[in-house]
């Protein structure tokens, strides 16, 4: 297979446990490690599927924990087409050892795979104070319920499936490596909502030393709060005044506040709110001077200092910059300073800026 060349997806974490963090870029059917200390001559890590198959989606997803990494495939189909797999890889300095591939198949995992279902579609990973290893959280968009439960986000004991398609579900996971881990299941708004995908977007982060999780559901312009102290629970609900603005299709999660993109806000302009994960709590809404079709916020992170990077994929460089700017820019602002920065193009022509960011 040749290397794939599309990013798709971005994680941090220090995987060879040297001191220094690891960029891991998930890429079109596999991925690549960037070693923050190289070796002479050696290069970076690209691994493929473990099926060597293309179309599958592996590497759409990835998060890393300590030197856990999670690869999510999400439409490979080991049981019915599009169903979703994720592997879980354990590295030993830069050596990742044999990934163990996981489905709603699986055992101590609910629910089970069935067509369509995008397991793996976003992935997040950490310590939830479950056991001694890593956690996880996997995404399943596409999949398609009966409504079981109650609102707004609740558990689900069953996967059943009927006629509420792509209302999507999110699993969490403790201890998957194990030989069977402890998984617990949740649907938005009693899975009633058809073309919810709620579990578009995956971010997991602390609050006063407590985990929280954020699920996007953008097909509801909405996000669940998650606590994961103890046994995982709704918290509370994040929504837009406004209907059809995709809020939710991009998450972060920084110094107990939730960063959500809504890409489709103002004539898809876009918009980026900072919200306390308290219900009722006003949030603060970001938004520059742009035009129509930019979709500020398609993508969000926070970084050291509480830098919040934000990118609008569909804006135009201005006319100085146009014969060597490609589509697509980021812009940067403080978690506590909501003024945006200068905005970055990229430096060639015929490329989408923006798309992915970390």
């Amino acid at each position: 297979m040749s290397t794939p060349r599309e990013v798709r997806s971005l994680a941090l974490a220090d995987l060879d446990s040297d001191g220094c963090h690891d960029i891991v870029a998930g890429l079109t059917d596999g991925f690549m490690v960037v070693w923050g200390k190289l070796r002479p001559g050696e290069k970076p890590l690209v691994k493929y599927p473990p099926r060597r198959q293309v179309g599958e989606g592996f590497g759409s997803s990835v998060a890393a924990y300590k030197n856990t990494l999670v690869v999510g495939a999400p439409n490979d189909d080991p049981h019915a087409p599009g169903s979703g797999v994720v592997y879980v890889y354990t590295f030993t300095g830069h050596r990742p050892g044999p990934p163990k591939r996981i489905t709603q198949n699986s055992p101590g995992v609910v629910g089970n795979s069935e067509k369509n279902d995008n397991f793996g579609w976003a992935v997040a990973a950490g310590d939830f104070g479950g056991g001694p290893g890593v956690d996880i959280v996997v995404g399943a968009p596409g999949e398609s319920t009966d409504g079981p439960g109650a609102s707004p986000a609740t558990t689900e004991d069953t996967a059943r499936v009927s006629g509420v398609p792509n209302a999507g579900a999110v699993t969490v996971l403790f201890d998957p490596l194990t030989a069977r881990p402890r998984s617990t299941k949740f649907v938005h708004a009693q899975g009633r909502t058809a073309g919810a995908r709620f579990g578009h977007s995956l971010a997991v982060g602390n609050r006063d030393d407590e985990s929280y999780l954020l699920a996007g559901v953008p097909g509801a312009d909405a996000v669940e709060v998650i606590s994961l102290n103890g046994e995982p629970r709704p918290y509370s609900t994040l929504t837009s005044p406004k209907r059809g603005v995709m809020f939710g299709h991009s998450l972060a999660l920084a110094d107990g506040r939730a960063v959500v993109g809504a890409p489709r806000a103002d004539g898809a302009r876009g918009n980026v709110s900072i919200h306390l994960l308290d219900p009722g709590a006003p949030p603060r809404i970001v938004q520059p001077q742009g035009r129509p079709g930019d979709r500020f916020g398609w993508a969000v992170t926070v970084g050291p200092g509480l830098r919040v990077t934000a990118s609008a994929p569909g804006r135009r460089a201005p006319e100085a910059l146009a014969h060597r700017a490609g589509s697509g820019a980021i812009t940067h602002f403080r978690l506590d300073d909501p003024r945006p920065g200068p905005w970055w193009y990229p430096p060639t022509p015929d490329v989408r800026f923006g798309e992915v960011v970390r």
